[in-house]
């Protein structure tokens, strides 16, 4: 008897049901609030997890991508996955939507933070963003705790990170690179032994 076999889900490769202005808006609202320079991560949560536009693996291929291109990652991956959704017309409509909020931001920010005269409103305004950009960064973080417990003492490697640079001062890049390679070594494959005949 023949069954109907439904075809597996594939990439969306240009996918007109998504419109101009959810795009545009979605991709605006990421170079809004991606604070820290995690912005292909927040591509991931918008494109992928909230409006379910693609998969995970499209935007996994978009993140490899920008990491193998030039300039910044989140702007490669950013217009990779617009690509896949709309065609090149959408890659090139999107970048600016994408990269104009953390342009404005920054040039607002630099006035009122090296302005001598800088007016009294200003550092609440500043001490406002700040507040702001610990919440943005404790929700991510937050977020990723399950990816972290995929890995072996993942959760205590961020834990002794987090630790040496709020409490030690450590330099970041020191952090960084001792707790990445302590975590590459402690997730190595596990070669499988040959059973002896």
């Amino acid at each position: 008897m023949g069954h109907d076999h439904e075809e597996p889900h594939e990439s969306a490769r240009v996918d007109n049901r998504v419109g101009w202005v959810p795009l545009l808006t979605s991709y605006a609202l990421v170079g809004a609030i991606s604070i820290g320079g995690r912005s292909a991560n927040y591509l991931q949560d918008e494109l992928v997890h909230r409006r379910h536009w693609l998969r995970k693996e499209d935007w996994l291929e978009g993140l490899l991508l920008g990491r193998i291109l030039p300039g910044p990652s989140g702007v490669g991956t950013g217009m990779f996955l617009s690509h896949l959704l709309r065609g090149p017309l959408a890659a090139c409509l999107s970048l600016p939507f994408y990269v104009a909020p953390g342009v404005v931001v920054a040039t607002v920010l630099s006035f009122l933070l090296f302005n001598a005269d800088r007016p009294v409103w200003a550092d609440g305004v500043i001490h406002g963003v700040a507040a702001s950009a610990l919440g943005f960064f404790c929700v991510v973080c937050i977020r990723n705790v399950p990816t972290t417990r995929k890995t072996r003492l993942g959760p205590v490697a961020a834990l002794a990170a987090f630790l040496a640079q709020a409490l030690l001062q450590l330099d970041i890049v020191v952090i960084m690179a001792t707790v990445g390679l302590v975590s590459v070594y402690l997730n190595r494959p596990k070669q499988i032994k040959k059973e002896s005949a």
